[in-house]
């Protein structure tokens, strides 16, 4: 049951958008394009006044001009883990879909990156936390009842398979949605349903899809029209030893717990042992990155951020460096 203050709070935003369509929309959708685009600086402690969207279009044309796709993130801008992940959209997108952007941002001729594929980007780059609070903040403003919108769940299929399904709530007089954007992370999905400007009814409709290795899942599906988003995540896999029922030891993890307990160098052997095993994987190459950040900000806190040091970083500094030492890369 609704409240009164969640109804006509819904009244409320449904008279808005249909006497103002386009300038209550766009401002929601700049306002959770900000959660995104705070969330990356804060995810890869990005402390500069850099131009966030030039970057990752500098980046993404920079990966797709490079046939190596490595780089060290020079020139962009941005913080090197970050750089690094930008460099890996790619990854991300499919032939045509590359190709597509590059004709239109990379020639001499091009174009600045819209406001729709800069969120694309940055929705490629974010981990798991910004995601969600990003999915959050579009079903919040979405112009539609509470209890109406994008919903989603997960149906286990077996093994590595398994079923996205996601549907639309009716809701005043909106019956239906489009697919603006499906994006899955560490799997692959595949189905009619998931194509750009396909109809989102009110029956279910289904992604076949497939996990992409043992680390965590996420889905997540976009409405146009700024009519919401869902997501869902699946754990990571543990893997168990042949029969015996017991897990198999994770041969860094006592690595991981000596560098979570301040050991710089157990940090930095984790970033050596992961760095070259992630390929154009995003999350995989920010994940390894973050343990060589927290290895180089341990060894600041304790060459340049305790009393009476000379010489001593500043305040501010210091704090930016412990905020960068406390990060839980194992979750990241």
């Amino acid at each position: 049951m609704w409240t009164s203050r969640q109804f006509y709070g819904a009244l409320q935003v449904a008279a808005l958008t249909s006497l103002f369509p386009g300038s209550v929309r766009a401002q929601n959708a700049d306002q959770c394009r900000d959660v995104l685009q705070d969330g990356i600086r804060d995810q890869y402690s990005v402390t500069s006044s850099a131009n966030m969207k030039s970057a990752f279009k500098n980046g993404f044309c920079n990966s797709t001009s490079n046939s190596s796709g490595s780089s060290t993130g020079a020139g962009l801008g941005v913080s090197v883990p970050l750089a690094d992940a930008i460099l890996g959209i790619k990854g991300n997108y499919s032939q045509d879909q590359q190709q597509a952007m590059k004709n239109k941002y990379c020639g001499n001729s091009s174009s600045d990156l819209s406001n729709d594929d800069y969120e694309s980007m940055m929705k490629r780059v974010a981990s798991v936390a910004v995601i969600q609070a990003w999915a959050q903040c579009m079903h919040d403003r979405a112009p539609v009842p509470p209890q109406a919108g994008l919903v989603s769940d997960v149906v286990s299929a077996g093994a590595s398979d398994f079923v996205f399904r996601f549907r639309w709530i009716a809701g005043f007089q909106t019956n239906s949605a489009k697919v603006k954007d499906f994006f899955p992370s560490h799997a692959t999905c595949s189905g009619p349903s998931i194509s750009k400007g396909a109809t989102i009814g009110t029956g279910w409709s289904v992604a076949q899809c497939t996990r992409q290795g043992n680390d965590a899942v996420m889905i997540t599906v976009e409405a146009d029209d700024q009519l919401g988003a869902t997501t869902q995540t699946l754990p990571a896999i543990t893997q168990t030893n042949g029969g015996a029922g017991g897990g198999v030891a994770d041969p860094l993890l006592d690595l991981k717990k000596k560098c979570m307990g301040g050991a710089a160098t157990a940090c930095q052997d984790i970033w050596n042992a992961t760095k070259d095993k992630c390929g154009t994987d995003v999350a995989c190459i920010g994940q390894s990155q973050c343990w060589m950040d927290k290895a180089r900000a341990l060894t600041l806190i304790k060459t340049s951020c305790q009393p009476g040091q000379n010489p001593q970083s500043s305040p501010v500094v210091c704090q930016a460096v412990q905020k960068t030492a406390d990060l839980d890369c194992e979750n990241f």
